[in-house]
């Protein structure tokens, strides 16, 4: 009976010591986490489909611009709309300091949706570059560029769908 309340004691205590050390291991945990600044949005891209998964098709592949930005818009829309939009972005776009000094490099794929005023309704990654301050920093500029004033007559739709790629060289 003793050895049972002695192994009984030492199974209690031990379980006490770990809940109270439990708080400091997560305390110490947060300092490794990133700061809410370099978070990335998440957005979902597309729905799954209500039919069993097919074996996906390989996807062509993507040219990627060796540096600078480029996009392209879903349906028509004039070249002086996409050059304002291109060029107010490419002014808000700034290659994160953190990511010159790890000499990060790396393409961005994402897309966009604006209103029909022009003010920027959805944001999200298609392609990673493996670079969170590189995937961030495309993001933001695109955020900080917005809004890109109402859409030209020839566009009648009420969004619109822009894919755009942010690529990273270092010099």
């Amino acid at each position: 009976m003793n050895t049972r309340l002695l192994v009984a004691f030492i199974i209690s205590l031990c379980i006490h010591i770990l809940v109270l050390l439990q708080p400091w291991q997560i305390m110490a945990r947060t300092e490794l986490l990133l700061p809410i600044d370099d978070a990335v949005p998440i957005q979902l891209v597309e729905e799954l489909p209500d039919e069993p998964a097919q074996p996906p098709e390989p996807e062509p592949e993507l040219e990627v611009p060796p540096e600078g930005v480029s996009f392209e818009a879903e349906g028509v829309v004039s070249d002086d709309y996409m050059e304002r939009l291109k060029s107010k972005i490419f002014h808000a776009w700034q290659y994160p300091r953190k990511a010159i000094d790890r000499g990060e490099e790396g393409s961005v794929r994402l897309y966009f949706e604006l209103d029909d005023q022009g003010t920027l309704i959805a944001i999200g990654i298609l392609t990673s570059s493996g670079s969170l301050a590189l995937d961030t920093a495309a993001i933001k500029a695109v955020e900080q560029a917005s809004p890109f004033g109402p859409f030209t007559e020839d566009l009648t739709a009420r969004t619109l769908k822009i894919t755009g790629w942010f690529s990273y060289v270092l010099d």
